[in-house]
């Protein structure tokens, strides 16, 4: 089997875990830029999470917005989770080549 066929089995299986593990919040390429976003309602998930980070509370947020359902924010904060846990990877941006332009007359 290809390095290809293995690749998009391995992806399948993510899409399909994210779909089970967060049945709330959707993707689509078409739908906010792919953002993910709240039961495909074009309300990203980033919009609520900064919501909440700025000091909105659950009841305010689902007051303003009556689409949205106390489960719209505990998956959203269950998705930013998992997301926090991904593994990083720590970028030495001292070995990147810098590149100087000049600024050519015109």
């Amino acid at each position: 089997m290809s390095e290809d066929g293995r690749f998009f089995r391995a992806r399948n299986a993510e899409v399909e875990y994210m779909i089970e593990v967060f049945p709330r919040v959707t993707v689509n390429p078409e739908v906010c830029g792919g953002k993910p976003c709240i039961r495909a309602l074009r309300f990203p998930v980033s919009r609520l999470l900064g919501l909440l980070a700025s000091g909105e509370t659950a009841e305010s947020i689902l007051a303003a917005f009556p689409y949205l359902e106390a489960g719209d924010i505990k998956a959203a904060l269950k998705y930013a989770a998992f997301l926090a846990d991904e593994e990083t990877v720590e970028v030495n941006f001292l070995s990147i080549p810098v590149v100087a332009f000049e600024k050519v007359a015109g």
